[in-house]
């Protein structure tokens, strides 16, 4: 063998090596690197713990929803803009009360809320705010709304069958700023989490204060599991906190291959248990199995922050808003590109908000300028 020869091929075994190489390396499960409080599995239990909820307000049952309907069909993927809606300034949150018969909208610019008539396009109500409203949860048998406001207070508004608003009335306050509000779907409890790191439970019937428990790090979300017993919390980093209400009991889980300064704008549990989403500030949207949460995921989203999360009612797919006008609809189970099925066009400013029927068949998506759409497909119109 020359020289010439024996050169070519030590080059070319150091190229075949290096991609091969190269090949494991991308192969590989990225390597994680946990901070000093994370064990290697990722969870750790110094959480400051919370009072037990007494289990009358664990065990409470869940008002009867009515069973979904499909909002996409794969086979057919086709979702219309139904209805368009000019709410204000813009839509901080939103929800349909349970019977689907109103929507409900929050405005952190005009300081509003306001109760729509979303068949007929008319505002049934509207009442101002004496602070800016940054969020809202309904409650599950419909009787009136919580609201968070940018200045850490906590009100309650009444609200009758037939879409009139009662006057709100004040129930907390110092509860930390950029507050968000969540309802247990059994309605007895409701958690606040902030940036200014305090984390509160209440009981809302009688509106008393169950925990107020300050946290290492600031919340953006909270969520509750769909059998009430689990509350989570998302923080301005890749951790989430999580709450067995039953003995109070906290841990902390940090999430895999996410950047450690992505903060978690949005949190949902799927309606039928199985799994959990997290939509984060920078391109992020993370996919969990939901009993003993398990994280199996992340969906490769296009390059831009994602505002809200939210899963179909009958729990088969994922939208998710980024900062920007579209809306996604993704098969959870499928983390490439080919995960998206439709892409929803409409908004003119980033979506800010999203809301199912009761029934699942209709999507509302409010955005910060203050439109608000109504989609939905067209068997459902």
């Amino acid at each position: 063998m020359n020289f010439k020869r024996l050169v070519v091929l030590v080059l070319v075994g150091l190229l075949l090596g290096g991609a091969a190489f190269g090949a494991i390396l991308y192969l590989a499960p990225e390597p994680v690197s946990y901070p000093p409080w994370v064990d290697p599995n990722g969870i750790v239990q110094d959480l400051p713990s919370l009072p037990p909820v007494p289990p009358e307000l664990l065990d409470a049952k869940v008002p009867a929803r009515p069973s979904p309907l499909p909002f996409f069909d794969p086979a057919n993927p086709e979702v219309t803009e139904l209805r368009r809606l000019a709410n204000g300034a813009a839509v901080s949150d939103m929800a349909f009360t349970p019977d689907g018969r109103w929507l409900v909208t929050v405005d952190y610019s005009d300081m509003r809320a306001r109760v729509w008539d979303w068949r007929s396009g008319e505002m049934r109500a509207e009442a101002t705010h004496p602070w800016r409203l940054d969020t809202m949860a309904m409650a599950p048998d419909g009787s009136g709304f919580w609201t968070g406001d940018a200045y850490e207070h906590l009100y309650w508004w009444p609200l009758d069958q037939d879409g009139r608003l009662g006057t709100p009335v004040e129930v907390g306050k110092e509860l930390g700023q950029v507050m968000r509000v969540a309802v247990s779907p059994n309605g007895r409890l409701l958690a606040t989490s902030s940036w200014g790191k305090l984390l509160t439970l209440w009981d809302t019937q009688s509106r008393k204060q169950l925990a107020r428990v300050q946290t290492p790090e600031p919340m953006r979300d909270c969520a509750f599991s769909i059998d009430s017993r689990k509350l989570v919390t998302g923080t301005t980093t890749r951790v989430l906190y999580e709450f067995d209400l039953a003995t109070g009991s906290g841990r902390k889980l940090e999430i895999p291959r996410v950047q450690p300064d992505t903060e978690m704008l949005d949190l949902a549990f799927s309606d039928d248990g199985k799994r959990f989403a997290s939509g984060h500030s920078q391109p992020w949207v993370t996919v969990w199995h939901a009993p003993g949460m398990k994280y199996r995921h992340f969906l490769e989203c296009p390059m831009h922050g994602v505002w809200c999360v939210a899963w179909t009612r009958d729990s088969s797919w994922l939208l998710f808003a980024l900062s920007q006008d579209h809306l996604y609809i993704w098969d959870p189970e499928d983390r490439g590109e080919k995960g998206c099925k439709l892409v929803l066009k409409g908004h003119e400013k980033d979506v800010r908000c999203v809301a199912f029927s009761p029934d699942g068949s209709v999507l509302a998506s409010g955005d910060g300028g203050g439109n608000l759409l109504l989609w939905s497909t067209p068997e459902q119109k």
